[in-house]
């Protein structure tokens, strides 16, 4: 008697399963659905914005987009089901992310490479510097987004390749919003980034250096296979538009 009733149950679980699968079939073309990762990046969230602003709002849209660490973004793919994410790097660490990248079995395309800028306020006594020096950062107030991470777990120190002490004043903040606030309320700080566009910085009352220590670095696109769906195509053409427009 037991045994019929656990093959009732097991036939009415697989019942409602092959149910919710032809449903989710049917629904398939009429729903738009992306889940993405990247780094603390302006031209990476104009772009997802471009794309939503042409997306079709008449189907059911299914949208996950979220700033981290390269880690993070790579881990998203891996354990939470994202199909598309943005990772940034410097160019001394290609062979370990490559390395990492090859034993998950992702796949990569590269969408920027570019020296690190210093941002600061226009007001900085350092704006009206052509190139700036690395000893002229001394004294003054870095900011660093606290939770960038190597493929070894440690953190990110950005200034290693300038063979110098690291700056003994630093702010760590954990959120982009914050940054524009501090850098343009703030002359003494200052804030290692890739190119940011034009507009940004006018409206933000910032402007951004060359550095004689500055580091190479590159934006890579990580997914799971060479398959893409038509809305992950749609966000990486504007991606790709959005990091042509830089002035690098």
């Amino acid at each position: 008697m037991e045994g019929q009733v656990f093959v009732a149950q097991a036939q009415k679980i697989i019942g409602e399963i092959d149910r919710l699968d032809k449903g989710f079939q049917r629904e398939e073309g009429q729903e738009i659905s992306l889940r993405v990762s990247i780094p603390r990046a302006s031209y990476a969230s104009y772009a997802f914005v471009e794309y939503v602003k042409n997306i079709d709002y008449s189907k059911n849209i299914r949208i996950h987009f979220r700033e981290c660490d390269s880690l993070e973004a790579i881990d998203n793919i891996l354990t939470h089901d994202y199909h598309l994410a943005l990772i940034r790097y410097g160019a001394e660490l290609e062979e370990q992310y490559q390395s990492l990248l090859k034993i998950k079995k992702l796949h990569c395309d590269t969408v920027l490479e570019f020296q690190y800028l210093l941002l600061m306020s226009k007001e900085s006594p350092l704006a009206g510097r052509k190139v700036v020096v690395h000893s002229d950062l001394q004294g003054r107030i870095e900011l660093i987004h606290g939770d960038t991470r190597l493929p070894n777990g440690d953190y990110v120190n950005l200034m290693d390749d300038c063979g110098s002490k690291k700056s003994s004043r630093r702010i760590h903040i954990y959120e982009r919003g914050i940054q524009m606030e501090l850098l343009r309320e703030i002359p003494e700080a200052y804030m290692w980034g890739s190119p940011l566009p034009e507009d940004v910085l006018r409206q933000n009352g910032l402007v951004q250096k060359k550095c004689d220590c500055s580091k190479k670095m590159k934006d890579v696109l990580v997914c799971p296979d060479n398959s893409r769906s038509s809305e992950e195509l749609a966000f990486i053409r504007h991606l790709k538009m959005e990091a042509g427009k830089l002035e690098l």
